[in-house]
C-alpha cells in the first residue's frame, strides 16, 4: 500500500514536471 502511495505521488510529479516544462519551452519559443 505504501508503494502505490509513493508510485502515486511519483505520477503527480512526473505529470507536473512536464507540464512546467511544456510551459517554459512554450514561453521561451513565443519570445
Amino acid at each position: 500500500m505504501i508503494f502505490d502511495l509513493i508510485l502515486f505521488c511519483f505520477l503527480i510529479v512526473n505529470k507536473t514536471s512536464i507540464i512546467i516544462i511544456n510551459t517554459l519551452y512554450i514561453g521561451i519559443y513565443i519570445k
